[in-house]
């Protein structure tokens, strides 16, 4: 596969990143969880070492939510 064209956003010019921050039902917490874990892969995933569930699989755990139900809620807004 060859690049053609990369995008990057510097935070809410492209896209509103809030979304990422709205928790589920029932997940009070989603947002300090995520923004932690986001926090600590950030580098390795700006660099294309990780893929969406090595960000998805640790907030999940640390919430005890199903990885199906935190990948679900993640897709909604952007569908």
């Amino acid at each position: 596969m060859t690049i053609k064209c990369i995008l990057w956003d510097f935070g809410d010019t492209l896209v509103d990143e809030s979304w990422m921050r709205q928790p589920p039902a029932g997940f009070p917490d989603w947002p300090s969880v995520w923004s932690a874990e986001v926090g600590q892969l950030a580098a390795e995933w700006d660099i294309g070492n990780l893929k969406l569930n090595n960000i998805v699989e640790p907030v999940a755990k640390r919430l005890n939510m199903s990885f199906e139900d935190a990948l679900a809620h993640l897709a909604t807004p952007v569908r």
